[in-house]
């Protein structure tokens, strides 16, 4: 939720002439507005500032209504739920043409800003008994020979190439709808 947060910031300062804040997270600003910064300002960065910075957002519902409430809901820690669909059905639906627009249409009614703000595709890549030999984990058969994991009749099966998982985390108020949309 926090890159969502700084994704939205940088439309915000985009778009705008000049965004309203302190010295201390001004870096933060200079950075997503793609400017240089000095040493200095380098090493006020940290999680304390960021949490300034995300506070200082959470006020600021003038400037932008969808950064304002990802903002709160940050320092509020109401952080986005899963999506309870299995990852190969929401990998197919995701291949539809209208996929994303039917799953912001399902998430607009709950979001107090731009639906496209409020949903987060997690894709990630996963392998069983993966291919880095130092990574091996090792049986010792009857003769005292150590034989990989991935080489063992019993476990060579669960050896794949890789998988995509891909899950879905959106406002715990659209979840069900959200679900419903992809089909279980």
């Amino acid at each position: 939720m926090v890159a969502l947060f700084l994704r939205r910031l940088r439309e915000v300062v985009d778009n705008e002439d000049s965004v309203p804040v302190d010295d201390f997270i001004r870096p933060y600003i200079e950075l997503i507005s793609k400017k240089t910064i000095n040493v200095e300002q380098l090493l006020v960065l940290d999680d304390f500032s960021l949490s300034v910075l995300i506070d200082h957002f959470s006020r600021q519902v003038k400037l932008d209504e969808t950064l304002a409430d990802l903002a709160k809901r940050i320092m509020s820690r109401d952080l986005f739920k899963i999506v309870p669909v299995r990852s190969d059905r929401i990998s197919e639906f995701l291949h539809h043409e209208d996929a994303y627009n039917r799953l912001y249409e399902s998430i607009e009614k709950y979001a107090p800003g731009k639906a496209e703000s409020y949903l987060v595709v997690d894709k990630r890549k996963f392998q069983m008994l993966g291919d880095a030999e130092r990574g091996y984990s090792y049986l010792i058969n009857d003769n005292r020979e150590a034989i990989a994991l991935k080489d063992h009749p019993f476990f060579r099966e669960m050896y794949k190439e890789g998988a995509e998982i891909v899950r879905l985390f959106t406002l715990k108020e659209a979840v069900d709808e959200v679900a419903a949309v992809i089909g279980k």
